[in-house]
């Protein structure tokens, strides 16, 4: 069929055709963009069941997680967490995913504060902690100590931040004596030298006079090798004196270990052996300028070591443990996530075959 049109009258029907079009367009575009919003507000609505960019993945058949949070059920809930007496816990009730900021806190923390992952629909491990119900529950905090005090004072809480809090100020600060004259030396060091076992002196240099986390933990974790004391890193020049050797100068580092020795005094008496952290030539400090714990407590543990055998009195160093601090150690290699070949399974015929293969080929090579 072909109908004659005067070409003002198609220029017309073509303007009112693009119009159209155009106007179509639009509202499709508005009417897509009000469903992604819809959808969008359901994400939002359940962020803890369906995942967005802000979520990552739980691989919950995954023995070994390699982030900050370590899964939790029935099997390991009681030793791993309640058992756990020198730790304050954060548990995160989840359905498979996790809040990307809040692994990125936990790392941050990791050592300081442990952090478990829980699933909502595991009734078991739910009344292994005394819950009713996990619905709507997002966290608890198990603070520090025994399993009794964990039950008896923990925080369920929406909000991880409250969780956090709960579970760091739960950690005690009585294992650190404040040090504000050189009488508060002379007693940590007499108290270390007839405890029994003998006992380091561990000296923490701080700016004010509020120990922070990463010291009550170190404190808390030690405190059966080391006596711990704080010191205000603004009196520091005035006071080093206190610590031994005259013309010892330099600043004050973040931690330092102290010990007696018999004999080495020009008076015959005992005298202070100091050793510093920055002088152990490792990567201490964070992002701040403050020490980390993973170091901290490497270099003190390394120290216990190295020299318990050298301590007065009861050292007890012939006590694997106490020298060792095999048990500390297992903990924290939990905490992050290191596993002991040791504590391997032993590998099947075909894992063992393939683990010979590549000796060989290194071998050769």
């Amino acid at each position: 069929l072909h109908v004659d049109m005067p070409k003002n009258q198609l220029a017309r029907a073509l303007a009112y055709f693009v119009m159209m079009s155009a106007e179509f367009r639009v509202k499709w575009l508005l009417s897509a963009a009000l469903c992604l919003l819809a959808a969008a507000t359901v994400v939002v609505a359940s962020q803890d069941s369906r995942p967005d960019s802000s979520t990552v993945f739980i691989d919950a058949t995954s023995p070994n997680i390699p982030w900050a949070f370590v899964p939790i059920g029935p099997e390991n809930v009681t030793a791993l967490v309640l058992e756990d007496d020198k730790s304050a816990w954060v548990l995160f009730f989840h359905e498979g995913w996790l809040f990307e900021p809040f692994r990125e806190a936990a790392e941050q923390l990791r050592g300081l504060i442990r952090f478990g992952l829980v699933h909502r629909d595991d009734r078991e491990t739910a009344e292994l902690l005394n819950l009713n119900t996990t619905a709507g529950l997002k966290f608890r905090a198990l603070p520090f100590g025994p399993a009794e005090r964990k039950l008896a004072t923990c925080l369920d809480t929406d909000s991880f931040d409250a969780a956090v809090s709960h579970a760091s100020d739960s950690v005690p600060s009585d294992s650190i004596v404040r040090v504000t004259e050189k009488a508060d030396i002379q007693r940590l060091l007499t108290e270390a030298v007839s405890s029994d076992p003998t006992k380091f002196t561990a000296i923490f240099a701080v700016r004010d006079s509020t120990p922070t986390l990463l010291q009550r933990v170190l404190a808390a974790k030690l405190s059966s090798v080391y006596n711990f004391g704080l010191l205000v890193r603004a009196k520091a020049g005035e006071q080093l004196d206190w610590f031994g050797p005259p013309g010892y100068s330099s600043p004050v580092p973040g931690l330092l270990v102290l010990q007696l020795q018999a004999g080495a005094g020009a008076d015959g008496l005992a005298t202070v052996e100091i050793s510093r952290l920055d002088e152990s030539g490792i990567v201490r400090e964070d992002k701040d300028g403050e020490l980390t714990y993973a170091e901290s407590l490497r270099f003190l543990v390394e120290y216990n070591r190295n020299f318990r055998a050298e301590l007065l009195g009861k050292n007890r160093a012939d006590d694997s443990e106490m020298r060792l601090l095999s048990g500390l150690l297992r903990r924290e290699r939990l905490a992050f996530g290191i596993v002991d070949l040791s504590d391997r399974p032993a590998p099947t015929p075909d894992e063992q075959q393939q683990e010979d293969s590549m000796k060989s080929n290194n071998e050769e090579l």
